[in-house]
């Protein structure tokens, strides 16, 4: 018989409908119990995304076109690309798969989904796998025998019994009532004519949309006001300067921005036509401490603020613009801390904000209570392997934050007080700096690609393009040569997983050390003898561990609890690596570090200490303003150069060579990789376009710099139509 799909004939169709089962690769479907069973684990599914995959089953060896899924699952004319994309994107979070490389379901463009893996019936009976093959509909429900056949009665006819079930099961799936939900919302572009534009904010109840512009000829960031009707935006300029982060009061009245020239950044208040009333403050310059809000009534400003002169902490900071008092000054515990992006509710009583990690390169988005508490804030935890990137407050202060885990993005609703997810609004390419005034989101937005480690020769001068070392994949970051300089350490944060990487030098094969489930990797640093690595590690739990990875075998050992810990430090002797807290202070031991023993630190605020290979050590300290080597009691003896917070971002250092990674003050699109020879003092700088700066620098013996990279078009603006007034 025609197992509606499956297409298994005879002795082989009646095994099947005994068993119910269906192996691909290491995973057991069971589409009679509409689930997957994966590594132990029992994850139910859909009745959408159970006929889906047996439909991809049916098709194997060749892709299901989507047409022919959107009349099956849906019936004609039902269905949406978008909602059959949320039925895929399902089932491969079941699967553990990956759309990027993915082992399972793969895209086939222009075309559908194909299958992978191929599928193989399992039987009760007869333990050898019986391979499926043959054409047909995917409605099929696999039952252990009829109650007929239970009862010792007569059997109906085979292909009788087929019919029936993929009548029932097409009603079930096409007929069934579903719950009323909204269609998810297409974004339409706004703004898309030149290089960049950013920093979108919604100007008025009419649509009206201010943001940030660059200027593709002279790269100067303007103003830009595009009206409903007009067919260019209205662009207020200043020679010379470059303007960040405009936001208007909800009556449209006041205008506040950031201007930047040279090396100096000012928090502005204006009309909406651009005219100077005065400056409220002076800013971080460059960074991202560039994002600024104002209240709906137009009274409270807040933004990102230095707290000293030497501009080497930042953190938010709310003032009444009518007294000139402030307000709330954000909790951030050390120089290693940002503290950007602030939102206000509307009712001027909650102010959200990103803190942004230089070391481990984390970001966390934060939420405060600034009528009640003048400091505190909390971190709202995402979903594992998420992270929140942009975040915005409604008219009736609802809370709505985008968040990525690698593969792609969704627009949420979170509720503010614990940053559980309320709903799903939408899913996302990819976005930033949100907005939304009851009606519509905006966001930007860029098609990013994937990030990659590349090999920077400075001998090669300025004209020779970046070496790709690994392939292009999603999140690379912390590249670490092994002390003996043939191999590259680097890792790739996935949706469920955290990668670790080893490419061979110089040929750059890479290859997957370690695969680890629900963690989150804050730091890696080789043994001395290359025998293997330690990691520092977070679980879904949020529990801190300090792990060994073996090299080369990737087999994981001696996990152990290290609570309070957020970076490492070079290695140290029998007793491993130096442990920093989040307050700065090194540690010789986990142990040390729970019981609160005494720390050997460098000084009371060094910042990050990195290691030579040769025992050699270096740090970045705050009250000297700079990186400085370290004798062996870890004291500052000599001055490698100096180090500004928001114009240095990363830095690393060999025997001989030391590098950093700079952003021009004058113009933050311009980005550098700057090495000094601590033998001679020379130094050189090559610019490096698409550059990460949070996420890692070495360099080796040879001088060669590794950095990473990302590749992306360009920045646009879209936005998402959806009136919270409808589901209020």
């Amino acid at each position: 018989m025609s197992l509606d799909g499956i297409g298994i004939d005879g002795i082989e169709s009646a095994a099947l409908q005994r068993s119910g089962w269906i192996a691909l690769s290491d995973v057991v479907f069971r589409p009679q119990d509409a689930l997957l069973e994966t590594a132990g684990e029992q994850h139910s599914l859909t009745p959408k995304a159970t006929a889906l995959l047996l439909q991809l089953c049916q098709a194997y060896p060749h892709a299901a076109r989507r047409d022919l899924l959107l009349d099956l699952l849906w019936g004609c004319g039902r269905g949406s690309a978008e909602t059959l994309a949320q039925v895929v994107a399902e089932l491969r979070r079941k699967l553990g798969d990956d759309a990027r490389a993915p082992r399972f379901i793969r895209t086939v463009s222009k075309v559908g989904f194909q299958l992978l893996s191929e599928p193989v019936a399992l039987t009760a009976t007869d333990p050898a796998p019986i391979r499926l093959q043959g054409q047909g509909s995917a409605h099929a429900a696999l039952d252990n025998g009829t109650p007929a056949q239970r009862r010792g009665l007569p059997s109906p006819r085979p292909w009788m019994l087929a019919a029936a079930v993929v009548v029932g099961i097409y009603a079930l799936i096409v007929f069934a009532p579903e719950p009323e939900q909204r269609l998810p919302p297409r974004p339409r572009s706004l703004a898309n004519d030149a290089v960049v534009e950013t920093m979108p904010r919604n100007a008025g109840s009419d649509g009206a949309l201010v943001y940030a512009l660059q200027n593709p000829d002279s790269g100067d960031f303007d103003l830009a006001f595009s009206d409903p009707g007009q067919a260019r935006p209205r662009v207020i300029v200043t020679p010379g300067s470059d303007e960040y982060s405009p936001v208007l009061s909800a009556d449209g009245r006041q205008l506040a921005f950031v201007r930047q020239w040279k090396e100096s950044c000012q928090v502005l208040l204006a009309d909406r036509d651009g005219a100077l009333e005065r400056e409220i403050a002076s800013c971080q310059s460059a960074g991202p401490g560039q994002l600024i809000d104002i209240s709906a009534d137009g009274r409270l400003l807040a933004y990102t603020a230095p707290t000293n002169a030497a501009f080497e902490s930042r953190a938010i900071e709310v003032r009444d613009l009518q007294t000139n008092q402030r307000l709330f000054q954000s909790d951030a515990q050390s120089p290693l801390h940002t503290d950007y992006s602030p939102r206000l509710a509307s009712d001027g009583k909650r102010l959200s904000f990103f803190r942004h990690d230089y070391q481990t390169g984390q970001q966390a988005l934060r939420m405060a209570q600034i009528d009640q508490d003048p400091t505190q804030s909390r971190e709202l935890i995402p979903s594992q392997g998420e992270r929140y990137v942009a975040h915005a407050w409604s008219p009736s202060n609802r809370f709505y934050a985008i968040s990525n885990d690698g593969d792609g993005a969704q627009l949420v609703e979170l509720e503010p007080a614990r940053g559980a997810v309320i709903q799903v609004i939408a899913q996302i390419a990819d976005g930033r700096n949100l907005a939304y005034d009851g009606q519509r989101f905006v966001y930007s937005t860029a098609r990013v690609d994937d990030t990659f480690v590349a090999r920077v020769d400075f001998d090669e001068g300025d004209a020779a393009a970046p070496d790709r070392v690994s392939s292009a994949r999603a999140s690379h970051r912390l590249p670490q040569l092994a002390p003996g300089g043939g191999h590259l350490l680097f890792a790739s944060q996935s949706s469920s997983a955290v990668e670790i990487w080893v490419s061979a030098l110089p040929a750059g094969a890479s290859s997957r050390l370690l695969r680890l489930e629900a963690n989150k990797l804050l730091a890696l640093r080789w043994h001395a003898d290359e025998s293997g690595i330690l990691a520092l590690l977070t679980g879904a739990d949020g529990d801190i561990e300090l792990a060994n990875i073996a090299f080369p075998s990737g087999r994981l050992s001696n996990r152990r609890p290290c609570h309070g810990a957020v970076a490492l430090g070079p290695a140290q002797t029998a007793n491993g690596p130096l442990i920093r807290d989040a307050g700065g202070r090194y540690f010789r031991s986990c142990a040390d570090l729970a019981q609160g023993g005494s720390a050997q630190t460098a000084h009371s605020d060094a910042m990050v200490i990195a290691g030579d290979g040769h025992g050699g050590l270096a740090a970045s300290m705050q009250s000297r303003l700079g990186i400085w080597s370290l004798d062996e009691q870890l004291q500052p003896t000599e001055q490698l150069g100096v180090y500004r917070r928001g114009i240095d971002f990363a830095w690393a250092l060999s025997e001989r060579w030391f590098v950093r990674l700079q952003q021009d003050p004058a113009d933050p699109s311009n980005l550098f990789v700057h090495r000094i020879d601590r033998h001679s003092g020379a130094e050189r700088r090559l610019r490096a376009d698409q550059l990460d700066l949070t996420a890692g620098i070495e360099v080796g013996a040879d001088g060669a710099v590794y950095v990473v990279l990302n590749e992306f078009d360009d920045v646009d603006i879209v936005a998402l139509d959806w009136p919270e007034s409808a589901v209020d």
